[in-house]
């Protein structure tokens, strides 16, 4: 298995000038990568984990691995809710009008695990994309998700690798 990481926003012209998307999604994948390698399965050799940042107006990061796996594309879905602060909480925030408010699913708590974020840690946008979704990946491997009906859950937490 490989994985790929992609991002999509909610938000207004974010992320900003100072920001490096590909980057950040570069290094993450390489991550995911190394944590992929310790399940061999060779019915799943050729299947990619989809890691997708969703940028938003959320109160805590989001992570939903309970998402379909793709048979025909081979493809398995996590999605990652990453909340980002305003101006108001932190100087590397945006303005509240950059938000795009969408509605919440009636069951959302059902299928989201949250995880906790303290803006206020972070100095810069970058710093805290990385941390936000270093936590999110390490808590779908941790807590376990299924691709092609295959379960994948590390034996240790992936903080101490």
């Amino acid at each position: 298995m490989t994985s790929r990481v992609v991002a999509s926003s909610y938000v207004i012209n974010f992320p900003n000038h100072d920001f490096d998307d590909n980057a950040i999604m570069a290094l993450l994948k390489a991550e995911a990568d190394i944590l992929l390698q310790e399940f061999a399965i060779d019915s799943l050799a050729d299947w990619e984990v989809l890691f997708h940042a969703i940028y938003g107006n959320r109160p805590a990061i989001g992570v939903a691995a309970s998402m379909p796996s793709y048979i025909q594309e081979k493809q398995k879905l996590l999605i990652i809710h990453i909340p980002i602060p305003t101006r108001d909480i932190v100087p590397w925030g945006v303005d509240p009008k950059q938000h795009i408010r969408l509605g919440v699913h009636p069951n959302e708590d059902k299928y989201i695990k949250p995880l906790p974020v303290h803006f206020t840690d972070f100095t810069n946008q970058t710093d805290y994309i990385v941390d936000s979704m270093r936590r999110a990946i390490a808590c779908c491997f941790e807590n376990g998700f299924r691709v092609n009906s295959i379960p994948i859950k590390a034996k240790h937490s992936a903080k101490s690798r």
